[in-house]
Order: C-alpha cells, then structure tokens, then sequence
C-alpha cells in the first residue's frame, strides 16, 4: 500500500504523468457519471409514472402516454412498476 501511494505522490507531482493517467481514466469516469445520470433519470421518470397513476388513477400505459416516454422504453418502465407494485 505504501509503494502504491509513493507512485501515486510521484504521478501528481509530474505534469506529463498525471496528464497520462488522465487520460487512461478519463473515459472510465465518464462512463461510470453517464451510467448515474442514466439512473437517476429513470428513477425520476418512474417516480412521476408513479405519482400519475396514483394521483390521476392513470394505467401505467396512460402514465406513459402524458409523460411522451418512447416506446422503446415501455417495456422497461411498465416491469419497473410492476416490480414496486
């Protein structure tokens, strides 16, 4: 562990090393902020699917209908809410 800091300590203080590993973890944390936006997106637009068919008395399907969800993401919203029910 305390090789592995020394090495860590040696890269910030070396521009061109730190801009290097940069570089190598760059797109993994871009992937992995993506992937969370991802997530609290869907969780948002289940929590309104949600409150439209408990406040309205929407099916799940009319739900989907008001908040212009694409069909290609039905399949996905409609088992999300099945789970939860």
């Amino acid at each position: 562990m305390e090789k592995n800091l020394q090495y860590i300590d040696m890269i910030r203080r070396d521009k061109e090393m730190a801009d290097v590993l940069m570089d190598i973890v760059k797109d993994r944390v871009e992937e992995r902020v993506a992937t969370e936006r991802n997530m609290q997106q869907q969780e948002t637009t289940l929590n309104h699917i949600k409150d439209l068919m408990r406040n309205l008395s929407f099916t799940v399907e009319q739900a989907m209908d008001a908040l212009n969800i694409p069909r290609e993401q039905r399949d996905i919203y409609s088992a999300l809410v099945k789970q939860g029910a």
